[in-house]
């Protein structure tokens, strides 16, 4: 595909766009706008989707992280290095097969992490990002 447009009228509706993604960013991935056609017409739109994905793939994780360091610390002032040991491994094993699950889902089954995203959508704005994710 070829498309030709005004500098002046890509860089009005790439800052336009711009506005609706997170200024304060660390991460310059996440600022992503979506490209698309339709007909003569060039759609641009603001998607942070990727983000959103990672975020419900890796939320638990860091909530889960949290509840072991809480427990391994109880365990520590009880002076029971054994049962935080224990404690540990047992959150290493669960974060492996989460992190297995969820990449296995996320192989197999894509649509189940759009989901929560499709809801209202549809047309050719969703038909594209749906593309780039799946």
């Amino acid at each position: 595909m070829r498309v030709s447009c005004l500098q002046e009228n890509l860089s009005r509706g790439l800052s336009v766009v711009g506005r609706a993604v997170a200024t304060r960013t660390t991460l310059p991935i996440t600022q992503n706008v979506l490209i698309s056609t339709d007909q003569s017409r060039l759609k641009l739109a603001a998607t942070n989707l990727a983000s959103h994905i990672n975020s419900l793939a890796f939320m638990p994780l860091i909530g889960s992280g949290i509840a072991v360091s809480t427990m391994v610390g109880q365990r520590l002032g009880r002076d029971q290095p054994e049962e935080a040991a224990y404690c540990t491994w047992s959150a290493v094993h669960l974060g492996i097969l989460y992190t297995t699950s969820m990449a296995v889902a996320y192989i197999l089954v894509p649509e189940l992490f759009l989901l929560p995203f499709s809801a209202g959508a549809e047309g050719p704005e969703y038909a594209a990002a749906h593309g780039i994710a799946v």
